[in-house]
């Protein structure tokens, strides 16, 4: 029995780990990798959020960051403002100019 609720609260946990952001959930999931970085990319059309769906170490958030505005222009096409570029090595969100 305890290794059924350990087994349910690992299911939990792991089936937040591609969330979307409230202001971009219900939006179309773009999964794309750059240079070895997976990600799933989600646009409301002024807004464009890129989750990364596999492992970085912390000393590589500068590059993870790079990757994820060429994964957030891949998927929709537009241009992501720099300025407005936010977040963790988990989850960035930027806005875009189309």
């Amino acid at each position: 029995m305890r290794a059924i609720v350990i087994l349910l609260a690992v299911l939990l946990v792991v089936a937040g780990c591609d969330s979307p952001h409230p202001r971009t959930k219900g939006f179309e999931v773009t999964k794309l990798s750059v240079e070895g970085s997976d990600f799933s990319v989600r646009s409301n059309g002024e807004v464009v959020e890129a989750i990364r769906t596999n492992y970085a170490p912390r000393r590589d958030f500068g590059r993870v960051l790079l990757r994820a505005v060429v994964a957030m222009e891949l998927a929709t096409g537009c241009v992501v403002d720099q300025t407005t570029v936010k977040g963790d090595p988990a989850l960035m969100a930027a806005r875009i100019d189309c």
